[in-house]
């Protein structure tokens, strides 16, 4: 015969139930909607909302966004609400990916174009107007080669001198004569032109 006796004093530890009971007992925690209860009764058979069968422990995404201030709406609203939200991100978001690209695409113009500049830039750097024999000639970016100006290379700037006779108002210009520059004149206006 054992000289110990057992006595059942009661629960006053939680049980996680995993299962849907008809009831439940004191300390039973139940996973409902996203939240979890705690029985507060033996033979609980009352709906979770009932405060004073359950206590709610932990609040669902729902609850926190209501709490937060984030969702104006039933549950019910709740889901399709995201739905509605994530499709609209989901837009967005392949908008801004349709508008990085055409930055991209803009970019890679712009830098083929730059680049482009760069090298025209250094071609007519490299090749530099020259005199041969006396006279200028240019580089041409088409052929590849120099190409005789026709002006005389005598260490003198060439160019055109305007003036105006003050008693006769009659422009006049004044070159030296190694000068293979353009002419002027005037049009029927009387505006000075560039005759080529």
């Amino acid at each position: 015969m054992s000289t110990v006796q057992e006595t059942d004093i009661g629960r006053v530890g939680i049980v996680p139930i995993r299962e849907v009971r008809e009831a439940y007992d004191l300390l039973d925690i139940i996973a409902r909607n996203g939240r979890c209860y705690l029985s507060l009764k033996e033979r609980n058979s009352a709906v979770v909302e009932d405060p004073e069968s359950w206590m709610q422990l932990t609040e669902n995404n729902y609850d926190m966004a209501v709490r937060l201030g984030l969702f104006e709406g039933t549950e019910e609203e709740w889901i399709p609400s995201l739905s509605a939200a994530s499709k609209e991100a989901a837009q967005l978001a392949t908008e801004q990916i349709r508008e990085c690209k055409e930055a991209t695409e803009a970019a890679i113009e712009v830098t083929g174009k730059a680049a482009g500049a760069t090298e025209r830039l250094n071609t007519l750097s490299d090749n530099r107007d020259k005199i041969i024999d006396g006279i200028w000639h240019r580089y041409n970016e088409e052929t590849k080669e120099y190409e005789n100006t026709g002006e005389v290379a005598n260490g003198n700037v060439l160019f055109a001198v305007f003036g105006i006779d003050r008693e006769t108002g009659l422009l006049s210009m004044e070159t030296p004569r190694q000068y293979t520059g353009p002419d002027f004149g005037m049009n029927e206006k009387g505006e000075l032109i560039l005759l080529i």
